[in-house]
């Protein structure tokens, strides 16, 4: 079976630049590393750069073959605020079977304020929000401090502290004009941060141990995009969080990814404060799945290696290509049965 990998590197390769460029992208160690996980397993294994050139590469590689490859998909995409739905828009178009969500769940997940509508709709808990769209939007009372962040970015991108007014109008009129989209001002929840990665479809979605970030005891911090970086924190077990607290944190995790329509895997980020409450933060559709990383960490507490891990995602995602009789809905793999 063909595995072909899709991630981003010459983000050059388009036919127009319109707005700001995505800044979130794999190292092409973590591309080489997923890479030999299949090598190593047999597969005929090929690369794709997200870019213009795409399209003719994954026909060449599809057309004249008895069964389909599958997409591996690592492309968090070059630009446009849902930027995280083109490739899987693509590939569906297509009609090729992919990891990861769809373009819809990328969508609703990449926008933080339809998430939190939809976490305070279904009673799960998360910070005070206001969204700023220009200027003329901070007469709002906050209580400080406050979290400020881009509404279609991810991965810490542009997130900030401000704890007084005169610093918040400062830090969200510079956002406002960096990233070109709206802001969202956010209660920050002095505390422990906390994340926790899904796996799985339908029925069948699980969650790995409970992760928290190392902040060094400090409530005040936050975990920044240059840290995660340049500089990437512990994560440890947080194996204090146990009984009905965690089953409560892992059926709304479940709720929030099911609300969300993802599939596959994703990880959600959390915040404790000092009372012992938690509060969803967010839901990352793209979890990223370099080794270091929280979602890595956590399934090496529930006993994967990388590895080990790679190729269950791999199963988890394409056998939702199944019908519930076993049968394929695509020309894949005869031989491939989810679970085996």
């Amino acid at each position: 079976m063909r595995i072909i990998i899709i991630y981003n590197e010459d983000l050059d390769r388009v036919i127009s630049k319109l707005g700001r460029q995505n800044t979130e992208i794999y190292p092409i160690s973590a591309i080489k590393q997923i890479e030999a996980v299949f090598i190593n397993r047999g597969y005929d294994v090929r690369l794709i750069d997200g870019n213009l050139d795409m399209f003719e590469k994954l026909r060449d590689l599809s057309s004249g073959k008895d069964d389909l490859p599958f997409v591996f998909n690592l492309a968090y995409g070059i630009q446009g605020e849902s930027r995280y739905s083109h490739i899987p828009s693509i590939l569906e178009m297509l009609g090729l079977p992919y990891l990861g969500s769809g373009p819809f769940g990328h969508t609703l997940a990449l926008d933080k304020v339809m998430s939190k509508i939809l976490m305070n709709k279904n009673d799960i808990l998360t910070p005070f929000f206001w969204l700023i769209n220009s200027p003329e939007d901070f007469a709002q009372d906050f209580e400080f401090p406050v979290i400020l962040k881009p509404v279609y970015e991810a991965g810490s991108s542009g997130v900030q502290i401000a704890r007084k007014l005169e610093e918040l109008t400062e830090l969200a009129n510079c956002l406002l004009d960096e990233f070109q989209q709206s802001v969202i001002a956010e209660k920050f929840i002095r505390g422990r941060e906390f994340t926790l990665g899904l796996l799985g479809n339908g029925n069948n979605i699980e969650c790995l141990p409970l992760v928290e970030i190392d902040l060094g005891g400090n409530p005040d911090e936050i975990y920044t995009s240059e840290q995660k970086l340049l500089q990437p924190k512990q994560k440890l077990i947080a194996d204090d969080i146990t009984g009905n607290l965690l089953i409560s944190l892992q059926k709304k995790a479940i709720l929030f990814f099911s609300l969300l329509r993802l599939k596959d895997y994703a990880r959600a980020d959390l915040r404790m404060d000092a009372d012992g409450n938690f509060y969803f933060l967010e839901l990352n559709s793209m979890a990223s799945l370099i080794s270091t990383g929280s979602y890595m960490s956590a399934a090496g507490y529930a006993g994967f290696s990388y590895d080990e891990m790679i190729i269950k995602l791999f199963e988890v995602a394409l056998s939702k290509y199944y019908e519930k009789n076993q049968k394929l809905r695509y020309r894949i793999d005869p031989k491939f049965r989810p679970g085996v």
